[in-house]
């Protein structure tokens, strides 16, 4: 986070129920901001980097059957094993 709009953003977010995660840099890797019920997090700019958790993309697999009708399924799970599925998913642009 570079600008106070960015900081004021992660903040409200928060504050709406969104997920906020924060980067550990001994872990290198986000992790979600949680901790004990009624807590506020410290908010300490200088020291973590913050963000709105990204979404995750949605996935659906797209199938036929043997007489040609069209399946989509959130898991490859319902295609039967003697026909293929072509996945998609979905491609999110994250702003920089």
């Amino acid at each position: 986070m570079t600008t106070t709009a960015e900081k004021i953003a992660v903040m409200q977010a928060y504050e709406r129920g969104e997920d906020v995660e924060f980067y550990n840099y001994q872990l290198e890797k986000w992790m979600g901001l949680t901790g004990p019920t009624g807590m506020e997090p410290e908010w300490s700019w200088k020291k973590y980097y913050y963000r709105i958790k990204p979404k995750e993309p949605k996935v659906i697999w797209v199938w036929q059957d043997s007489s040609g009708r069209t399946h989509v399924e959130r898991s490859l799970s319902g295609c039967p094993a003697n026909l293929s599925a072509v996945k998609y998913r979905e491609v999110i642009d994250e702003q920089s």
